[in-house]
Formats: C-alpha cells, structure tokens, sequence
C-alpha cells in the first residue's frame, strides 16, 4: 500500500467535488474501506491539507481553502523558524536571514541544538520543542544576545504535521524589544516619579474623584502630621478649618464641573495633633477620555512661617501707626507752642528793636562814649562821643582788639571787659589813660555792664573823659 499516493488520491477527488463529500462517498470514489479513508482524511485535516465541517453526526470534506504555510512566512513580520522531529531546520522566512546576515542554505538541515547554530538559544527552549513534537502548544519569552544587544522575544511553539504526516515544531519569534526598553523606560521613569514624589520640598496628596484621600508623600504627611493609614476614608474638607471649608468647596466643584483646569488659594489646615498650619494649595484635576475626573492631584506649600511673619508686619504696622499717630499729635502741640513762641518773640523782638532803636537814638546823642565788645574782643558798635574821645574814626575804632591791646592791659581794663563778658559789671576809674594814637593826659572812667544781644553775651562799656576838668582844676591851682 502507497501511503502518499492513497493521500493524493484523496486530494484529488476533493479537488473534482469541491461542494464536499462524506467519509462514505470519498471511500467509494478511491476504492478503500470505510475505515481507512477516515484514518486518512483525519491525517489530511491534521496536517492541514483538506477542511472538515459537521452536519449533525455527518463529517463532510472539503478541499482546503488555507494558504500553506510556506506561502505566508515570508509576509510575517515575525520570525518564524520550522524544525522536523530531528530539531532541524526545513524552513526558515526571510526576517529570521535578516536578523542574522545569512543565507537560507547556511542554516537548512542544520539542528538548533548544534554549537555553530547562528542563533545563541536558550537551553530552556529545548523542552517546550519536546512538549510540541508531543502535541503540547507553549509559549516563553526569551533573550538573544546579537552584537552586544539584547533582543527580547515572545517565542511560540506550535506542533506541526507535515504532507508525509510526520511530526515537527513551528517556532514563532514575536519581537519585543521595543516593548520590553517602553517597559523599562516607563519602569525606570516611574522610579525617578517615586524619587522626586517621596523627596520633593512640596506636600503631594492624590484624591478620588469623590475628594477622598488615596495617597500622599512624604512632605505632606511632614506638614500635617497625618500617616497613609490616617487619612484613609477622609476627605479634604475633614482636616480643613471649618472657615475655609466653603471657599475650598466651591473650587473643587468648579474643577469636576470643568469650569476651570486649577486653582489656588491660601487656606488653614487641621493637623493631627489638633494644631492649625496655614497651607498655599494648587489643586488640578487628572480626567479620563469622557472628560470625567479621574483623580485630583494637589500640591501644598507650608506658609506657617511667612503668615506668622505678615501677622506680626500687621501688629507692627498697626502699633506704627497707632504711634505716628500719637507722635503727629505730640508735634502740633509743640508746633503750636513753638508758633506761640514765635509770636512772643517776634512781639518781644519788636519791642526789643523799638528799645534798641530808642537806646541807640539815646546812645548816639550821649555826652559820653559807649561801645560794645563781643566775645571777640572787638567792637560791634561806637557812639560819636567815643570815637570823639579816642580821636580815631569808626573803621580804625572797630579794627582794634581789646583783649589784646597794649592800653589797656597796662590798666587791667582787658580783664575787666572779659569778665563783663562772664556776667559780671565793673567800674574803673578815674584813671590816666594813654590812648593808642599817643593822646596823653587822658582821665577816664570805665563802667562795664554785661548784656546779651540774639544769644550772645557781650558787654556794653561806658567812658568818661574828664581832661578838661583836669585842665581846669590845674589852671585853678596855678593861679593861687
């Protein structure tokens, strides 16, 4: 008996009825048995070579409408390798060549198993090739080093029969590589996440769409005192001061009803321990594909410090103010009294100058001289009798210094004139008196009053001549 000539016998029959037959009419078209044409057809079907429906307890064949696999492996863009019961290769499609720079004839008949194979397997393949030889379709995923890369692939094992029956293994290579650098890459990027979430300066806290508490990191719990397991089943509003509980509200229901993307606001928060801190919370919505909120994420400053800081500016401003207030008030009443003052003494002033004006008329038509010494030693001002007796005019007169002139420390009348200056009157005289131009056979008296003029004390000296009287009382004399 000629199995593969029986085999397309019955391949060829099917071919003529392509509307089907039963096990019955294909072994009466071949000429065999019953049971062999069902032993056939079943080996037929197995290896994928005919198509089978049933109708109740009736099987009917047909010509299969399936593409051999030879035709569809190169219109993979999986790799796909397949191996008889031996593990060696009879067909290979052409991603696996070039994955591995070779040509179909360098890898065909070789086994998997051998040193030289082209791919480095992993030993752990070579079970689930066994359990396909065997029936058993598996799948693992795998690594494969090439040029210092690796490669990560899902790897298929699915059993096969071929044209002649005989057994063999299809291996299907699903590259995911790239699948598996996104995986690490997202791994890694939720691990940076975590770093910067647990570490970051801010309190973080993640809520559910119904405002209630699923996470927060670090710096949160820092600030507020509570542990994860102390906000589980608790809302916002629960550990916010029942002041800001409103406001807080009415932002959060403007987020879930999109309004707007965030806010932020200044409010009081409730600590564990009862405590209050003062928080700057910006607060976003994370929403799904509907549009719907997922979650909210929000983000808390700790401004205890800088409220504290604004409270005591306040007070300070405040009790400034209250201060200046006090203060301005203190000044317009000395501003009044120092404008009272002024008034007194711009009237006393007025008076004064009336008295000086008065002095002075009185003091340019007096018989005697009069001058006054500043603390200077000279003269600020000489009557015309003065200058009269001195025989100098006004500008010589005003040019000397008496607390240095030669006349009148002979006579001691320098001291004198300082300590009119010092508060003190002094009265010298009649004494004869040498003038500075050389006039001799002067008598004079000196009187020294102290006065003081816009602050400054000075002294007013009085002078008497009395020559002629000497003159004359001498001329008396020599006529007895």
């Amino acid at each position: 008996m000629d199995l593969k000539k029986e085999l397309s016998d019955i391949k060829e029959i099917l071919k003529l009825n392509p509307r089907g037959m039963t096990v019955t009419e294909i072994a009466q078209a071949v000429k065999m048995n019953r049971h062999s044409a069902a032993k056939y057809l079943d080996m037929l079907v197995i290896a994928g070579h005919i198509d089978m429906k049933t109708f109740g307890s009736s099987k009917v064949f047909y010509p299969s409408r399936r593409i051999p696999m030879s035709a569809i492996l190169n219109f993979s863009s999986d790799f796909i390798i397949v191996l008889d019961d031996d593990m060696s290769v009879i067909n290979v499609n052409d991603r696996f060549l070039e994955f591995e720079h070779i040509q179909k004839q360098d890898i065909l008949n070789r086994s998997i198993i051998n040193s030289s194979f082209p791919m480095a397997f992993n030993p752990s393949i070579i079970p689930h090739i066994k359990m396909a030889l065997k029936g058993t379709e598996s799948y693992i995923e795998a690594a494969i080093q090439k040029n210092g890369d690796l490669h990560y692939f899902n790897v298929r094992f699915i059993p096969t029969v071929f044209d002649d029956t005989a057994h063999g293994v299809t291996m299907i290579f699903e590259d995911i590589t790239a699948r598996k650098e996104a995986e690490a890459a997202l791994k890694d990027s939720e691990e940076r996440f975590r770093i910067i979430f647990e570490n970051v300066g801010v309190g973080i806290a993640y809520l559910s769409n119904r405002s209630m508490f699923i996470r927060q990191n670090r710096r949160f719990s820092e600030i507020l005192g509570y542990s994860q397991e102390d906000l589980q089943n608790k809302s916002y509003l629960d550990i916010t001061h029942p002041e800001d509980r409103n406001a807080s509200n009415d932002n959060v229901e403007q987020l879930r009803a999109g309004t707007m993307n965030h806010f932020s606001m200044e409010k009081r928060y409730i600590k564990a321990d009862g405590g209050l801190v003062w928080g700057r919370v910006t607060c976003s919505p994370i929403r799904g594909p509907d549009g719907s909120v997922k979650f909210f994420v929000a983000v808390v400053e700790d401004i205890t410090s800088r409220k504290v800081a604004e409270d005591a500016l306040r007070r300070a401003r405040d009790e400034l103010e209250s201060r200046v207030q006090e203060r301005t008030m203190e000044l317009k009443k000395a501003n009044d009294a120092l404008m009272t003052e002024i008034e007194r003494s711009k009237r006393m002033e007025a008076q004064s100058m009336q008295a000086f004006n008065l002095m002075h008329d009185v003091l340019e038509k007096a018989p005697f001289g009069v001058y006054i010494v500043n603390d200077h030693g000279t003269v600020d001002y000489v009557n015309p009798a003065m200058l009269k007796i001195s025989g100098v005019d006004e500008r010589a007169f005003k040019e000397l210094n008496f607390f240095t002139l030669p006349t009148y420390i002979a006579i001691g009348l320098d001291k004198m004139i300082k300590s009119a200056l010092d508060g003190r009157h002094f009265y010298l005289g009649p004494v004869e008196y040498t003038s500075h131009v050389g006039k001799k056979n002067s008598v004079r008296n000196f009187i020294g009053i102290p006065m003081e003029e816009a602050g400054n004390k000075k002294a007013l000296v009085f002078v008497e001549d009395f020559s002629k009287y000497r003159l004359l009382e001498e001329a008396l004399l020599n006529k007895r």
